[in-house]
C-alpha cells in the first residue's frame, strides 16, 4: 500500500536535514522527507544531513584585542556578535566586507543573512577636536577648524587683521598667557580649543633697489621682534646683490639677505651691489670674492673653494661641476640665488670625495647655502654636502633652498664622509632631502667615533627613511645623528 513517511523529527547541531536513505552512507535507496513509499518488507531509513554554518571571521584592522570567529546558520537571520575590539582616539563605527571600508556595510550586532563565509573588517573614526579661533581685538573672520585628537595639524592660516598691528601667533588664552602657537604651526590637542589672536605693534620695512631694477613690496613686520627679510628680487645688470644697508652708500647697518632684521621704528633698506666674477667651463679656483654665472655653465675638473667665496646663482641658469667642489680647510664657501631663485647648482664627488666640502683625506671648511635647487651626489665614501672618506668636515649652516643630497659607500648625505665625523648641522630653512647608503642621513659618516652637533628648527618637521611617520624636529637639537640609510626629509 503506498503511504507518506512521517515528517522527520531529528535535528542535528549545525546541520540540515536533507533525506533519507536505506544505507547510513547515503549509497542506499534515497527518499525525500514525507515522500510516499510502497514496500514489501520492513526497511531502516537512516537521516541524512548536510552542513549548514558558515563562519564569520573578524578582524581589528588598525584596533587591538581578540575577537572568535561566529558560526552562524546558513540562510538564517542572525545577530553578530557584539565587537569587542578597541583603538586609541577611534570610535568604532561598524564592519565592512573591505579593510578600505568600499564592501558591504553592516552595523555593529546587526542581524545577517548570508550562505558563505565572511570576513568582517572593524572600521574606524578617527575623534575630532573643534579649533575656534578668535580675532582678540582685531577685525575679520575664521572658520573653526575641525583636527583629529592627538595628531599633529597645521593650523588655518591666519585671516584677521588689525590695524598698524601684526600677528605674532595664537595662544589659549586672550592675554598670552597660555600656550603660544605660532601662525601655521602644527598643533595636537585631545580636546576642543579656543585659540586667540596675538597682535603686536607693526613696523614697515621699505626696500629701494638702489640703482637696480624690479619691484618688491614693503614688509610689515612687528616691532621690536627678530623677523626673516624677504628675499631679494632686485637685478643690476651684470652685478650681484650683496645685501642691504640702512644707507645707500653702504655706511649704515647691514643685512644679508633673508637675514633677521629687529627694529623700533619704519626703516628703509638699499640693496647693496657689488661687482661680480664671472664663472666659466676653465674655472677651477675660487678665491675670496663674489661669483656668478652668466649663462649655463659646465666645469669638467673638480673646482677649488681657496677663500672666503660667495657663488650667487642667478635666474634660470645651471652651475654643472662635474668633479664636485672642495672647500679648503680654514675658507668658506656660501651659496646664494639672485632674483626668485629659480636657479640650480649640481655637483657630484667621487674616490672618497665629498660633492661640495672636502677632498679625501682632507679637512674642509664652512659651507652655507641660503637659496636655489642644490644637487650633491657623492661616492666612494664622500658626503654630498660636507666632509671627504677619512678626512674632518666643516661647519655646514642651510636657511633656504631645495637640496638633495646623496651619499654612497659609508658617507652621511649631510656631514661627514666615511670615516669622518660631521661639524656643527644647523638647518633653519629650506626643504631637504639627504640620503645615505651606509651611514646617517644627516650626521657623522660610518666607521667615525663620537657624535655630530646638529640643530634642526622647531618649525620645521622631519621624515625618517621616506614613509616613517613625521617627528617633531626638535627630536634632533643638540647633537646626536639623524638615522640613517636611506633618506631624511626636512620640510616647513
Amino acid at each position: 500500500v503506498s503511504e507518506s513517511l512521517a515528517a522527520n523529527k531529528f535535528t542535528k547541531e549545525g546541520w540540515k536535514f536533507k533525506s533519507w536513505n536505506t544505507k547510513a552512507d547515503g549509497t542506499g535507496n534515497a527518499y525525500f522527507d514525507k515522500s510516499t513509499i510502497r514496500l514489501a518488507k520492513d526497511i531502516t531509513l537512516y537521516a541524512q544531513w548536510e552542513y549548514n554554518q558558515v563562519t564569520v571571521t573578524f578582524y581589528p584592522n588598525g584596533g587591538s584585542g581578540e575577537m572568535a570567529p561566529q558560526k552562524v546558520t546558513k540562510k538564517e537571520n542572525t545577530p553578530l556578535s557584539a565587537n569587542t575590539f578597541t583603538r586609541v582616539d577611534y570610535d568604532f563605527t561598524g564592519w565592512n566586507t573591505k579593510s578600505d571600508g568600499t564592501g558591504t556595510v553592516y552595523e555593529n550586532q546587526s542581524v545577517i543573512k548570508t550562505s558563505q563565509g565572511l570576513s568582517l573588517y572593524a572600521q574606524w573614526h578617527h575623534r575630532e577636536a573643534i579649533i575656534t579661533f578668535d580675532n582678540n581685538g582685531g577685525e575679520g573672520s575664521m572658520s573653526a577648524q575641525t583636527v583629529r585628537i592627538n595628531t599633529p595639524t597645521a593650523l588655518s592660516a591666519n585671516a584677521f587683521t588689525k590695524e598698524n598691528h601684526v600677528i605674532i601667533g595664537w595662544n589659549t588664552k586672550s592675554d598670552g598667557t597660555g600656550t603660544a602657537y605660532s601662525d601655521k604651526a602644527e598643533i595636537s590637542t585631545a580636546d576642543n580649543q579656543t585659540l586667540y589672536a596675538q597682535w603686536q605693534p607693526s613696523k614697515t620695512v621699505t626696500f629701494n633697489a638702489n640703482g637696480g631694477s624690479g619691484e618688491m613690496d614693503p614688509q610689515i613686520v612687528p616691532a621690536d621682534t627678530a623677523t626673516v627679510l624677504k628675499a631679494n628680487a632686485f637685478v643690476n645688470g651684470d652685478k650681484v646683490f650683496s645685501g642691504w644697508n640702512t644707507v645707500a652708500a653702504g655706511t649704515g647697518t647691514a643685512y644679508d639677505d633673508k637675514a633677521q632684521i629687529t627694529t623700533s621704528n619704519d626703516v628703509t633698506l638699499y640693496a647693496q651691489w657689488a661687482d661680480a666674477i664671472i664663472i666659466t667651463e676653465s674655472t677651477t679656483e675660487l678665491s675670496t670674492g663674489r661669483y656668478t654665472i652668466a649663462g649655463n655653465v659646465t666645469i669638467g675638473s673638480r673646482v677649488t673653494v681657496s677663500g672666503d667665496v660667495v657663488i650667487v646663482l642667478p635666474d634660470d641658469f645651471t652651475l654643472t661641476a662635474s668633479k664636485g667642489i672642495s672647500v679648503n680647510d680654514g675658507y668658506s664657501l656660501r651659496i646664494e640665488t639672485s632674483g626668485t631663485g629659480t636657479s640650480t647648482l649640481k655637483a657630484t664627488g667621487s674616490e672618497g670625495n665629498a660633492a661640495i666640502g672636502g677632498n679625501s683625506g682632507n679637512a674642509s671648511g664652512a659651507i652655507t647655502i641660503t637659496g636655489g635647487d642644490v644637487t650633491a651626489d657623492s661616492s666612494g665614501g664622500g658626503a654630498g654636502i660636507g666632509g671627504g672618506a677619512n678626512g674632518k668636515a666643516g661647519s655646514i649652516n642651510i636657511s633656504g633652498g631645495s637640496i638633495n643630497a646623496t651619499s654612497s659607500d659609508g658617507g652621511a648625505g649631510i656631514g661627514g664622509g666615511s670615516g669622518c665625523t660631521a661639524g656643527t648641522v644647523i638647518i633653519s630653512g629650506g626643504t631637504i632631502t639627504a640620503i645615505s647608503y651606509g651611514a646617517f642621513g644627516i650626521g657623522r659618516g660610518a666607521g667615525s667615533s663620537g657624535t655630530s652637533d646638529i640643530r634642526i628648527d622647531d618649525s620645521l618637521s622631519v621624515v625618517i627613511n621616506i614613509f616613517s611617520p613625521v617627528t617633531p624636529a626638535s627630536s634632533y637639537n643638540d647633537a646626536g645623528e639623524v638615522p640613517s640609510s636611506h633618506a631624511v626629509r626636512v620640510s616647513p
